[in-house]
Parts: C-alpha cells; structure tokens; sequence
C-alpha cells in the first residue's frame, strides 16, 4: 500500500502521511510539512510603521492597537520638545531654558532692549563672576564636607553638595563664606522654601 503524500505550501518538500492522522484531517488540514513550516507560513509580515523611529513592526497579541514598536518610543512620543535658543535658533539642552550656550546668552545680554542692559561690559562681567562663583562654591564644599543640615556626603546626595546663601543674595548682595554653606539637594529645597515663606528683615 502506497503512503499518501502532499508538496508543503511553504517550503515546497514532500511530506507523507502519518499513521496518527485521519483521512478527513490529511484531506482538509495537513498543509505544510512541519510546524516551522506552518508558523512561517502563518505569520503576518510586519505592517505598521512607528511614527517615531520609522521602524516597520507588527502588533503584539495583547496590544493589537499599539502605535508605537516599544515602549521606548511611546514615552518620546509623549516627551515635550526642547525650545529653541531665543538667539541661534539652536534646541537647547533642557527645557524651561532659553539659550543654548553662554555666549548665546551673553549675545542676548548685551542688547539695548533687554532689562538689565549691560552693553560691551556684559561678556567681561559674566566671566568673571561665573568664574569667581565657581571657585567660591569649590571653597564652600571643601570647608564643610558634608551637608550642615543632615551630615549627608557627597556620594549619598549623588552630586556635588549645593552652596546656599543663608541670607538670600537678592538681599544681603553678599557671596562671602560667612553667607555661604554646603547642603545636600533635599535640604537645599527645604532652606529655600522655608526662606521664600518667610520675611527678612536686614
């Protein structure tokens, strides 16, 4: 007796027909010469295109409605864009800011329609005081070491400690250390809310 046999759809092979299949089943069924044959065969293309990366993709069985190829592109397609420099035209780094750079700021800064108008002198005077912060701030943390609020070092506030004014600057005008302490970001928050909920009197 001669065993029954079929050409796979997918691959083209000859397959024959078991002892374990039905004749109704081989008849109406049996397609494909494996299971690989049948789940390549059975397998959708890719037909949805993610909007953010281009990416050709295919929705998961949970997620027949997905937009997105993953998650990651879902949370940047929900992400604010950056504004541009209000200068150069260039996306800034973070948002909520408005130039790019420095000298894009200090570009600004020098314009007769500004309201602190600073003219020429305003590059001359932005170094200088960034620069002298900067190695004020370098004092202030190496003096104290660890923040004056809860003793938290460094490495426990995951970045450099913060230099507060104790008596705000807009106030005292005062940058000397006497003015100046080290806190960590948490307590640093807390100091300036505490400070704006309050009235000093000099």
């Amino acid at each position: 007796m001669s065993l029954l046999s079929k050409t796979c759809l997918y691959c083209g092979k000859t397959f024959f027909k078991s002892g374990t299949t039905s004749l109704a089943d081989w008849n109406n069924q049996s397609k494909y010469c494996s299971h690989l044959c049948y789940a390549k065969a059975e397998t959708k293309p890719p037909t949805k295109i993610c909007p953010v990366c281009g990416k050709l993709f295919k929705s998961k069985v949970w997620a027949k409605n997905a937009i997105h190829c993953s998650t990651n592109c879902a949370h940047a397609s929900r992400r604010k864009p950056l504004p541009n420099c209000e200068v150069c035209g260039k996306p800034v780094k973070k948002l909520r800011r408005r130039f790019c750079s420095h000298a894009c700021k200090t570009e600004w800064y020098q314009g007769e329609n500004v309201y602190s108008y600073l003219g020429e002198n305003c590059k001359k005077n932005y170094i200088i005081d960034l620069t002298f912060w900067v190695k004020r701030a370098k004092e202030i943390r190496v003096r104290d070491k660890v923040c004056q609020h809860c003793n938290k070092t460094p490495k426990q506030n995951r970045r450099a400690l913060d230099v507060h004014h104790i008596i705000p600057y807009r106030i005292s005008k005062d940058n000397s250390p006497s003015n100046l302490i080290a806190l960590c970001r948490i307590c640093h928050k807390k100091a300036d809310h505490k400070l704006n909920g309050h009235k000093l009197s000099i």
